[in-house]
This record gives structure tokens, sequence and C-alpha cells, in this order.
């Protein structure tokens, strides 16, 4: 090869690599693929998108906290996703099991209606009452733009965090998918084990001597019963108290007595119960199972109280009831609203199902709201209406898709003469 070769030979090289070199610039300018293609870009969030996102958690919680069941799933997407890592409800462990993911609005309705505080309304109340916050966790979150809109990661305080994906709808910010990671369950040292058995004991001493005062201060939410209904005010604490055939007729051998708690005056120290830490508190169940009491404790700052008493008898576990099934029930006649008179009777002597409304002088407190009865044969309801004075004759039975009417029959107050 020549020295001119060579010249030439070193020209086209050279010419050929800014050729190279200039097509491949066109080509990124010209937006052509290249060996390593760049990632979609992501979304531009304005201040305005993230406060809007900011603001649908808020209506979260607002609705879900409301039980309004239809809103919240509208806060998703219609093919949107709800995933748990531990349900922890008693409904929504027996409808999902410990972990599940939910697809659909209508799941998502579902499962705020089958929330705890949604089937037992009174309960958050009394909670606020007793001085306990009702309030979520403080959380952070940490918004992120994607090339689909965004993600969300809320840690919260307790130890709890959810993933979130977000979209811009027509309607616009909307849950694609959040997935719900919980906090880890209450710790409960030796000391809140005794003192819960302790409140258990404290009720039994307190029914026992019928000190109605006392055995109000027990609560912080209501007492249960198919018999008594749902008891959470006060003044009818201390009154199904004071109404206990014991207390109205003193007896040389108390524990012989039937009712709703006699299981608690013939144990000394109260019943003992298998005590379970919770994400709030603790849940007691009976020691020997089947029949006795299904508690909710929480820990007040005056102390470990009941949230909830519910108590099932020989007869209920017969006809196959849970307390889940009490509650359903109860929800389902509208025993929550707040349309169902107190009933009271005129002796101790006098059958239960003449109790009718009006405390006058010498009535005694027979129970609050819809009475229930449970029997191998089937459940009855009766429900005196506040405003009214008739009352619902109710029939229920169990479906597939859970409690529903078998018959209502509204009966007219009895005509004066």
């Amino acid at each position: 090869m020549t020295k001119e070769t060579d010249v030439r030979t070193l020209s086209m090289s050279r010419w050929t690599a800014v050729t190279v070199a200039t097509v491949a610039t066109v080509g990124v300018l010209l937006g052509a693929p290249t060996a390593h293609a760049q990632a979609p870009a992501k979304a531009l969030l304005t201040a305005q998108d993230r406060a809007d996102i900011e603001q649908l958690l808020v209506t979260y919680s607002q609705l879900l906290s409301s039980c309004q069941a239809k809103k919240y799933s509208e806060l998703f997407t219609p093919d949107a996703f709800f995933f748990s890592d531990d349900f922890r409800g008693a409904r929504h462990r027996e409808l999902y099991g410990k972990s599940a993911t939910l697809v659909g609005r209508a799941k998502l309705i579902e499962l705020v209606e089958t929330e705890e505080f949604c089937l037992h309304p009174e309960a958050a109340a009394s909670r606020a009452r007793a001085g306990v916050s009702t309030n979520r966790p403080q959380m952070v979150h940490v918004i992120e733009p994607t090339p689909e809109g965004a993600t969300g990661t809320v840690k919260q305080a307790n130890g709890g965090r959810s993933e979130n994906v977000y979209v811009k709808t027509g309607d616009g910010w909307r849950f694609k998918s959040r997935s719900v990671f919980m906090a880890p369950l209450t710790t409960l040292s030796e000391q809140d084990r005794t003192d819960i058995q302790g409140l258990v004991a404290r009720y039994a001493s307190s029914l026992r001597s019928c000190a109605g005062e006392e055995y109000a201060d027990l609560f912080a939410g209501y007492f249960g019963s198919g018999s008594r209904g749902q008891v959470a005010t006060r003044e009818n604490l201390i009154g199904l108290v004071k109404s206990e055939r014991a207390c109205i007729t003193p007896n040389p051998n108390p524990t012989a007595n039937g009712g709703a708690n006699a299981a608690a005056r013939r144990a000394p120290n109260g019943p003992t119960v298998n005590i379970t830490a919770t994400v709030d508190g603790a849940t007691g169940t009976p020691a020997a199972g089947g029949t006795g009491y299904f508690d909710v404790y929480v820990k007040t700052p005056k102390g470990w109280r009941f949230q909830s008493r519910n108590v099932l008898s020989a007869a209920e576990v017969a006809a196959k009831m849970t307390v889940d099934d009490f509650i359903e029930i109860r929800k389902l006649a509208g025993d929550e609203i707040g349309h169902y008179a107190d009933t009271y009777k005129d002796s101790v002597d006098q059958p239960h199902d003449q109790a009718t409304p009006g405390n006058g002088p010498g009535r005694q407190f027979r129970a609050s709201g819809l009475v229930i009865t449970a029997t191998p044969e089937g459940v009855t309801g009766r429900a005196f209406l506040r405003h009214d004075g008739g009352h619902y004759d109710d029939a229920y039975v169990k479906t597939a898709n859970g409690w529903r009417f078998k018959s209502r029959v509204y009966v007219p107050p009895a005509v004066k003469p």
C-alpha cells in the first residue's frame, strides 16, 4: 500500500465515521430507536394534583368511618382492587380468610358494610364518650409520579402502611389499587392480662352486689344479649342491673336465678376468659367454649374497659347462633338508627314479652331496642317504634347472602279505653 493509498484510506475512514455519527445524531433527534431505549417519561404532577390526591385520602377516611359503602366504592376505578395482608374483623375473616384481594366495586361495598364498626356503630360512639380516640394513627404520605398517574406510600405511626396506585379520570383522581399492610398487634403485658381478668371479676362482683353505678363504670361501650338488646347508655346499664331478679327479690342462693348475667354471679371472680391481643386492645372468649361472654376490651385513661360484652345463652348456641349473627340481624332490622324504644315491665313477675315502652314510676328496665329470640325452630325479633307506640314482629332466615327478613309485621299500638 502506497502513501497516497494510505491517505485516501484514512480520509475515507474519517468521512465514514463523521457520516455515521451524523446519522446517529439525526436518528436520536427524530426519535428513531436506539440500542438503549429510554423509559417512558413520568407524568408531571402539579401542586393541584398532589392536593387532590391528598383530598382523596381524606374523603376515603371519612366515607369509611361513616360506613358510606357505595360512595366509598366510587373512589376506586371500576376495575380497581383492594388487598389486605391481614383481615382481623370477625366477619371479614369469615368472608375473606386472613389475606385476600377484592376486585370491583361490589366487593368494595361488601368490604365496608361488613366492617365491625359498621355492623355495630354504637361501639365507636361509646369509645368516644369514654375518652378513647377513634382517630386513625398519624401518617406520612409520599406521592411519586408515574407514566400512568401516581403512586402513594402511606406510612402510619403504629407500623402499618398502605401502597396505593392513583389514576386521573374524568371524575378526578381515583384509586387504581390499594394494598394495606396491617400494623403489628398490641403487645399485652402480664399486667394487662391481670387487669383484664380483674375487669371481668369486678363485673361479677358488681352484679352480685347489685351495684349499678359500679357496673356502668366498667363499660366504654355496650352490653348485648338477645333478651336485653344492646344496652349502651349509662342510665340503661344501671337499670339493667337494678332490674335483675336477684337485685329485686333477694335470694339466699342468687346463683339459682336465671337471666343474661347468671354466669357472672355463679363465678366468684367472674368466668375465666381466653384473652387475645388486637391492634386496638384485646378480645376475650369463654375459656370453656360454647356459651358465655364474648368481649372486646379497650384501654382507656381509666384502665381497661369493655368496649362490648355480648353473651350467648345455651338455647342460642343450640340454635347455632353467633355474636356476629345477632349483630347482622340488628343491622338488617335497623336497630342502630335510633327508631326503636326501650321497654319496661311493671313487675319482676310480668312476662318479658309483655314489656312495653314508657319509663313510669315503679317500672323496671327490660331491654334496649330490638329483642331477638333464637331457638332451633327459628329466629324472631320484636321492636317498638320510638315515636309511634306500635311495634314490629319479625322472623329472620339466614341465606347464602346473609340474614334476611322472612316476614315483618307491623302491629299498631293498642287503643286505650
